[in-house]
């Protein structure tokens, strides 16, 4: 997704230009609207689009996601995106999983982004427990990144250490979770500061976008039938839902529960199961494909964060995972 933000080089040539250059009269906003590629030239997985939508929102679409956001247009030309910002640091999702019986899991998602942290509720000293859940400074992964803690956990508390930060760890943010539904089975999420959710800018000049002094793009019209679709649905898609879906792998899964001609909820299982492909016991599988498939989709439900707080805390050893190539 870094590809797809202006590194800070050409934000600042970008407002340099934007300063020297003579003033313009307020602008039309009709033209601006299309579709932008902004593909990398020579990456095959570089593939990426902007749309720029009537209603004040964009989408950007890359190799493996997408980015939504909202844009503003002034009288001088100065586009200004800014990207949906989550509503927690962390995020933390449970269901109910009757086959991991006494235990909890966890998958975590971008924990490796930074320096992070987890506690079960453990205390030493009168402070919380908390161990890493990456080796410092990680590298060559996988997925997914899957933990299981022994007993069902009531309490979660969360921290980070971003690697620019020189504070010390008895002094950071905890970011704490109660879990009152008793789930065992959970979906982690950190969002690091900055990055794909800074804000960023282009010019507009009437009939081109200029994200730098030598980058213009003009816009296509967009595609009717599926593409159309297909934006009205993302565009508009809650940023910040209240359940998430994935199949039995942790990988991510459109939201199904609509969906009622292509999927049935079943009870026991606490599953959406598709009417036509599913086969029974296919949740356990282990075969090569069965990562990608979407027979079988598991809702996670949000849990509410309690209010950050300054505070101290003890770091264990070790680390959850160990990712080096070293």
């Amino acid at each position: 997704m870094m590809k797809l933000l202006l590194s800070l080089k050409l934000i600042c040539t970008l407002l340099l230009c934007i300063l020297i250059a003579p003033g313009i009269s307020a602008q039309d906003a009709t033209g601006i609207y299309g579709k932008y590629n902004r593909s990398v030239k020579g990456d095959p997985q570089g593939a990426s689009y902007l749309y720029m939508l009537k209603d004040n929102r964009y989408v950007i679409v890359f190799f493996g996601g997408a980015q939504l956001g909202t844009w503003t247009l002034s009288e001088q030309g100065l586009v200004i995106f800014r990207p949906h910002m989550p509503s927690s640091r962390f995020q933390l999702y449970g269901r109910h999983n009757p086959d991991i019986k006494d235990s909890t899991r966890i998958c975590f998602q971008q924990f490796a982004e930074e320096e992070t942290f987890i506690g079960t509720g453990g205390k030493g000293a009168g402070q919380p427990l908390l161990q890493r859940v990456f080796n410092p400074e990680p590298n060559c992964f996988g997925y997914p990144y899957v933990h299981r803690f022994q007993g069902k956990k009531k309490n979660f508390v969360f921290a980070n250490k971003p690697y620019r930060d020189e504070d010390s760890a008895e002094a950071r943010q905890l970011y704490p979770f109660s879990n009152p539904d008793g789930y065992n089975d959970f979906i982690a999420v950190y969002h690091k500061p900055g990055g794909e959710y800074e804000s960023f800018v282009a010019r507009w000049n009437g009939k081109a976008l200029a994200f730098s002094e030598d980058d213009m793009d003009v816009p296509s019209p967009f595609e009717e039938g599926e593409e159309r679709k297909f934006l009205d649905e993302l565009s508009h898609a809650n940023p910040d839902p209240d359940t998430i879906f994935f199949n039995p792998r942790y990988k991510e899964a459109p939201d199904v529960a609509q969906d009622k001609l292509n999927f049935t909820y079943h009870r026991e299982k606490g599953a959406y199961i598709s009417t036509l492909n599913y086969r029974e016991g296919e949740e356990y599988d282990r075969e090569a494909d069965d990562f990608n498939r979407m027979n079988i989709v598991y809702p996670f439900r949000k849990l509410q964060p309690g209010a950050p707080v300054k505070g101290s805390f003890i770091l264990t050893e070790g680390s959850l995972f160990h990712a080096s190539c070293e």
